[in-house]
C-alpha cells in the first residue's frame, strides 16, 4: 500500500481549475487501481468523479510538473517490477500506460513554451487526462 500513498502525495500546479481538477481525479482513480491491484482484481471497481472547485487561472508551475512527472516514472518501474501486466487488457497495463502517459504530458508542460504554443499543449492534455480517467473507472456491469 506504500505506492497508494506514493501517488496520493503526487501533486502538480497546473494552473487552470478544469484541468487541476481532472488531474486530481486521475490521481485519486489511480490510488483507487492500485487498491484493486492489491486486491487481485483485473478491471476498476471504484468510479472516480471530476469535482470542480471554481477558480482563478494561475500560472502553471513547470518545476511542480517535472517533480511530479519523475515521481510518477518511479512509481511506475515499481508497479512493473511487483505487477507485471498479464495482458494488453489487464488493470496493470492501464496503470502503467495512464502512469506513462502522464510523466511525457507532464514533462511537456514543464518544457518552456510560447503562450500559444503552451495553451494548445494544456487543451490536449485536458483531453488526455479526461481520456485516463475514464480508462480508470469501472466499465458497464450488470450488478452496477
Amino acid at each position: 500500500m506504500l505506492l497508494v500513498d506514493q501517488v496520493q502525495d503526487v501533486h502538480a500546479d497546473l494552473g487552470e481549475p478544469r484541468i487541476q481538477a481532472t488531474f486530481d481525479a486521475v490521481i485519486d482513480a489511480l490510488g483507487h487501481a492500485l487498491v484493486d491491484l492489491a486486491d487481485g482484481t483485473e478491471a476498476p471497481l471504484r468510479t472516480t468523479p471530476v469535482v470542480d472547485v471554481p477558480g482563478p487561472t494561475l500560472a502553471l508551475d513547470p518545476v511542480s510538473c517535472s517533480a511530479a512527472g519523475a515521481h510518477l516514472a518511479q512509481i511506475a518501474t515499481a508497479i512493473k517490477r511487483l505487477s507485471p501486466p498479464t495482458t494488453s487488457a489487464s488493470l496493470s497495463c492501464t496503470v502503467c500506460t495512464v502512469l506513462e502517459g502522464l510523466v511525457i504530458d507532464l514533462q511537456r508542460c514543464a518544457e518552456p513554451a510560447d503562450p500559444q504554443s503552451r495553451a494548445r499543449t494544456r487543451a490536449q492534455f485536458h483531453r488526455q487526462l479526461r481520456a485516463w480517467l475514464a480508462k480508470l473507472q469501472p466499465g458497464d456491469r450488470l450488478d452496477a
